[in-house]
């Protein structure tokens, strides 16, 4: 078997040239067990770590980790006072887990059997991809079963974050904002919010589910490829923008509620682009001064409102489809436009008629 390695005293690499290696094969073969006990490791230069068998443990405070490559057949497990780079974390069966004191850069983290948890936390700085890739094909950075990320100053700040990853359950920063990719068949984000400020910037290639996301000062915006279902955008600030937008799909609440409606969007404008429908499952709530823009090709649209005055700049169908608009205040239907459906309006108060066609 495999032998194991206990570490409890201090280690220092203080040249930046130099390679720190645990596990002497290319895959880590003859070593099993990597664990930090106790002290502290110090390495200027890259650190090399390997266990094909087992777990990664190097996760005592005082660690100071410049650019990081690991290998283990189960979790890694690393904490660094200040900033570090992942250049290659991989795992045959295991989460990985990166604490920092600074900002945390990823090369590549690759949870091989995409069923365990990834979480990246930085107590003081951003969390960023080595490549930037925005303006050309993206490359992964991230592939796990789910996902944490918590930062300060934000999450894809220098270029988009790129993920593969089934549930994005937390991804949290106090200012910066949010910027991820997911290349993943339906990409669930359970709870993704700025305490203080940034936009946040989603883009799926399948269906997203946004379970909570909460601005405090800033846009949000969701582009996805297939449907897009929402259980609760919140805009605390009240005067920002929520888009979301579909190429290939449907944007529908999480929950079928008309009976008793809860509001699933919360924000001073909202934006909605859909290809077979808005509200088709049950009617979107929305509680929103203007929908500066409601479209969709099929499917027709169908939206409550629970502001003052609701105002409708421009409710589209391309195609097909009713339009059907409930307001608990009043109405100021700036322009609607049904190319082959009925349009109904209902008030709770005046409704003011710029076009209707």
């Amino acid at each position: 078997d495999a032998a194991a390695l206990l570490l409890s005293g201090t280690i220092t690499v203080s040249s930046t040239t130099s390679t720190m290696t645990f596990g002497g094969t290319s895959d880590g073969t003859k070593l099993g067990l990597i664990n930090q006990t106790a002290g502290a490791i110090t390495a200027a230069g890259d650190s090399q770590i390997r266990s094909a068998t087992t777990i990664i443990t190097l996760g005592q405070s005082g660690n100071n980790f410049n650019t990081v490559t690991a290998i283990a057949g189960a979790s890694v497990t690393l904490q660094d006072s200040n900033a570090i780079t992942l250049t290659t974390i991989t795992t045959t069966n295991g989460g990985v887990t990166v604490t920092a004191g600074g900002n945390i850069t990823v090369g590549a983290i690759t949870d091989t059997a995409a069923s365990n948890l990834v979480e990246l936390t930085t107590t003081a700085g951003t969390i960023n991809e080595a490549t930037i890739t925005d303006a050309g094909a993206p490359i992964t950075d991230i592939t796990a079963g789910s996902l944490k990320l918590t930062a300060t100053t934000g999450i894809g700040t220098v270029s988009r974050l790129d993920l593969s990853v089934p549930t994005v359950t937390l991804a949290a920063t106090a200012s910066g904002g949010i910027r991820l990719r997911n290349d993943t068949l339906t990409a669930t984000f359970t709870d993704a919010n700025t305490t203080t400020s940034g936009n946040i910037d989603l883009v799926v290639t399948g269906a997203a589910v946004l379970t909570s996301i909460v601005s405090t000062d800033g846009n949000v915006t969701v582009n996805a490829a297939g449907n897009i279902t929402v259980g609760s955008i919140v805009d605390s600030a009240g005067n920002k923008t929520v888009t979301l937008a579909t190429t290939g799909g449907t944007i529908n609440e999480a929950a079928d509620d008309d009976l008793t409606p809860a509001t699933d969007i919360v924000a001073g404008n909202v934006s909605l682009t859909a290809f077979s429908g808005i509200g088709t499952t049950s009617r979107l709530d929305l509680n929103a001064p203007t929908v500066t823009l409601a479209q969709t090709s099929t499917g027709g649209i169908r939206l409550r409102d629970a502001a003052t005055t609701s105002t409708f700049t421009s409710v589209v169908t391309l195609t097909s489809g009713d339009i059907n608009l409930l307001t608990t205040g009043a109405a100021v239907l700036t322009s609607i436009v049904s190319a082959d459906g009925h349009v109904t309006v209902n008030a709770g108060g005046n409704i003011s008629v710029g076009s209707i066609t």
